[in-house]
């Protein structure tokens, strides 16, 4: 097989997902396809034993003894295997074990990968999010080799909870609605299923020059929308995992604000960019104050608060009762949390385990006599 000749290139960057990355890898070994299509795995030294996960994965279900295909090399920046899965010929792997933490040093990976990205397409999917429909990129492929205009594709996908809890698929339960182009994506700042998605590579600066910031995803969208075709495939194909703690989904209100502000930051360098009009900036601008002001109060942000009383001001609405209904909303929040730390503290405690024993005995015991 020679290495430019893959159809598919399915990018998955990983990192201390050595509980998740499993789900990953069956997702792409599952795939159906009439063409060959390597996954490109980077892990980016990982410390919870994702590495030798993804190790022992690749030496029990891929063929390293074809010599004509497989091989095993160490490099100065880390350990490549690159090898053809044993029951689907269409499947290859090339992982990447990085020695060092590329995220941390703000250093590419992009570099490891040029023996494999030469492919008409590329599909994404981290480490943590995983595909549930075999004929996933098949579909996706049919749909571009037919749909020339079109520069990136995506789907329907559910959403799996830390307790394993799996929603209805997102667009077709009505929770969230298909954009309908580039100014009603920016101005809802939507999520479209990155793990769904699949584009042309001959769009690949769109990727490179937009994933700086926090939610990068959201600006390699919008370019999309603003340069090419994006269609929506309802199939439902991939799952979405909410991660505790990971950008998204930050564990502290803090976290919280500074990722929704960095959102905010990006709909107005976009607005600007593509020099869209005045109402839709001043939609935009709106919006992030009523939703974000009661946590810009809570973490008291008081340049926002203060961004937020001069738009008001500059348009001549009333906002001294929104102030004060954000105040009353952050105070609630604050009193809510505290019973509940106050109440798990409880929870955790030997007396309440013990009373929690004995009220399960009395309750056997009153069943019993009323018996």
């Amino acid at each position: 097989m020679e290495k430019n000749k893959f159809m598919v290139r399915v990018s998955c960057m990983t990192y201390n997902q050595s509980s998740f990355i499993t789900d990953a890898l069956n997702g792409f070994v599952m795939q159906q396809t009439s063409f060959p299509f390597v996954c490109t795995i980077i892990d980016d030294a990982s410390t919870d034993g994702e590495q030798k996960v993804i190790k022992d994965y690749v030496h029990e279900h891929f063929d390293l003894r074809d010599s004509q295909t497989a091989y095993e090399e160490d490099r100065d920046y880390g350990h490549v295997t690159f090898a053809r899965h044993k029951n689907n010929k269409n499947c290859f792997f090339a992982v990447v074990y990085l020695k060092e933490n590329h995220y941390s040093q703000n250093k590419s990976k992009a570099p490891y990968l040029v023996e494999w990205t030469d492919t008409k397409y590329v599909a994404f999917c981290e480490g943590d999010d995983y595909w549930i429909d075999p004929l996933k990129l098949q579909k996706q492929v049919d749909l571009m080799e037919t749909h020339n205009e079109v520069g990136l594709c995506y789907t329907d996908y559910c959403v799996r909870t830390m307790d394993g809890k799996v929603s209805p698929a997102v667009f077709e339960s009505g929770a969230d609605t298909v954009p309908s182009g580039f100014e009603d994506h920016l101005l809802r700042a939507g999520y479209i299923a990155p793990m769904s998605w699949f584009w042309r590579r001959t769009y690949k600066d769109l990727w490179q020059n937009s994933m700086s910031f926090i939610d990068g995803t959201f600006a390699v969208a919008l370019e999309f929308y603003k340069n090419t075709e994006v269609a929506f495939l309802p199939d439902v194909t991939s799952v979405y995992r909410v991660s505790d703690g990971s950008a998204s989904h930050p564990g502290t209100k803090e976290k919280q604000l500074r990722y929704q502000l960095d959102v905010y930051k990006t709909q107005l360098l976009y607005s600007e960019k593509y020099r869209v009009g005045p109402e839709l900036v001043d939609k935009i601008k709106s919006k992030a104050y009523f939703e974000l002001l009661p946590l810009a109060i809570e973490t008291n942000r008081k340049d926002f608060m203060e961004e937020a009383a001069a738009f008001f001001d500059s348009k001549n609405i009333y906002y001294s009762g929104l102030m004060g209904l954000c105040h009353q909303l952050a105070v609630e929040q604050r009193e809510k949390r505290k019973m509940e730390k106050e109440l798990n503290g409880i929870r955790s405690s030997k007396a309440y385990r013990i009373g929690k024993r004995v009220t399960k005995t009395l309750g056997g015991i009153v069943k019993k006599s009323k018996e």
